[in-house]
């Protein structure tokens, strides 16, 4: 059963994946050749791996003259983690955040839909509305990866609060329980939430 219904997730994840690949066939044709991403809301990058961890950890801007004591953008770290699963290479980073979102938007809203029902139906078709409230909104059509990050870890987070604080009711006759893990899940998946600054 449980294999089953990891299956059918799974599946909901292909439809979305696969319906952003066929909406966005020329992006993934120019970004698998090389080419760096970009839109109204996000620039062309060619910046090296330590230049993106340099930008994302310092205080300094050198958007003005010599530059100007700034805050960094904290989204740019979690760039920077995307960044080593492509080997440091930043551009494709954005490429792969931009076509991964969707798969990873349906799991995360399935696992929250699961803190109130078990009905696969139910938690399949919120997940695959929850990608669609996406493309709805234009994040794709605008590229704006910040605001992706927050739609694809916030249902997650909210799965696990739910979970750490034992308030979860389903068909099943479970008796709800609090958990620590749970805690230090919803924290780490809370941490990319705040950092892409919604």
């Amino acid at each position: 059963r449980l294999l089953r219904r990891w299956g059918l997730a799974f599946g909901a994840a292909l439809i979305a994946g696969i319906w952003i690949v066929v909406l966005y066939w020329d992006v993934l044709r120019s970004v698998c050749s090389g080419a760096s991403m970009y839109s109204a809301q996000l620039l062309p990058t060619g910046a090296s791996f330590t230049q993106l961890l340099h930008t994302a950890t310092t205080s300094w801007s050198y958007a003005s003259g010599t530059g100007i004591s700034a805050p960094n953008a904290p989204w740019l770290l979690v760039l920077a983690l995307a960044s080593v699963l492509t080997g440091g290479h930043v551009a494709g980073a954005v490429g792969l955040m931009f076509f991964l979102a969707a798969p990873l938007m349906v799991f995360s809203f399935w696992a929250l839909a699961g803190i109130f029902t078990r009905s696969d139906t139910v938690r399949i078709a919120s997940g695959l509305l929850w990608c669609s409230f996406g493309l709805a909104m234009g994040l794709y059509a605008t590229a704006n990866l910040p605001m992706m990050t927050v739609m694809i870890f916030l249902p997650a987070a909210f799965a696990f609060v739910f979970r750490a604080v034992g308030l979860y009711h389903t068909e099943d006759q479970v008796r709800p329980r609090a958990s620590v893990q749970a805690a230090a899940a919803a924290s780490l998946c809370f941490m990319p939430v705040v950092a892409a600054e919604p």
